[in-house]
């Protein structure tokens, strides 16, 4: 589906998020990053994330915890 919008979903999760005053983190920009750079993020004949995929998400989770620590 090439004219399939992805990014609408993300949108709609932030905005909830915003107007509920819910913390979360969007790890699709750096999926999709990864993803465009040739990473592959899933299994050959299994849509689940692979360990790949996993480890950029596990990244990802690590800095947002680090910036929102206090003193950074």
């Amino acid at each position: 589906a090439e004219d399939y919008d992805f990014d609408q979903y993300g949108r709609f999760l932030e905005d909830h998020c915003r107007d509920h005053n819910i913390r979360h983190l969007d790890l699709f920009p750096v999926l999709k990053d990864q993803f465009q750079q040739g990473a592959r993020l899933s299994y050959e004949n299994d849509p689940h994330y692979n360990s790949r995929a996993h480890a950029i998400i596990a990244d990802a989770i690590s800095r947002s915890i680090d910036m929102s620590s206090p003193g950074n």
